[in-house]
């Protein structure tokens, strides 16, 4: 029986006694690994389309929990635009409202409408208590309406400014 050299010497006299082709393979399918590790060691933060436009939303939802009564929201309100042209992206309205809330929670109603003859992809990133909530609205239709709504845990004795930015694709 003929002696096998360890460690990694091993390594280079196996692959030695692989076919010249089966080499090639593995030195292509190595190389092709190393230009993927940007891909997947990146973070999207929840996109799931092909950015081509970014907007920030002029609509704030602010919501109050500073009061003595411990149990209800005493405020939220939204402040919109100015009037006049509050398209985004070239003819995407967006609309941020409060819906709901507990105790605890508050419930935010993210309304986006497509005036243009494209379909979109949308979502929307909510800045939230130093915190960036990604939100994917998905396919907007021209012409149609699409809608998500978002539950964020609120605290007691804080007050939160939830305002956005919209991300859009084709």
């Amino acid at each position: 029986m003929q002696d096998l050299p360890c460690g990694s010497l091993w390594s280079m006299w196996s692959m030695r006694m692989l076919p010249t082709s089966l080499r090639a393979r593995i030195a292509l399918v190595s190389l092709l690994g190393i230009f993927l590790i940007p891909v997947f060691t990146s973070a999207l933060r929840g996109l799931t389309h092909v950015l081509t436009c970014t907007a920030e939303i002029d609509t704030t939802v602010s919501v109050d929990r500073a009061a003595d009564d411990a149990n209800v929201l005493l405020s939220a309100d939204s402040i919109t635009a100015d009037e006049g042209d509050t398209s985004l992206c070239g003819g995407i309205e967006i609309d941020l409202q409060l819906t709901s809330s507990d105790e605890d929670r508050a419930e935010i109603l993210i309304e986006i409408a497509n005036t243009t003859d494209v379909d979109w992809q949308g979502s929307v990133e909510l800045a939230f208590s130093g915190t960036d909530v990604p939100v994917a609205i998905g396919e907007i239709g021209a012409g149609e309406t699409a809608t998500d709504t978002v539950t964020l845990e609120i605290d007691a004795d804080r007050t939160y400014e939830i305002s956005g930015t919209l991300l859009l694709g084709p």
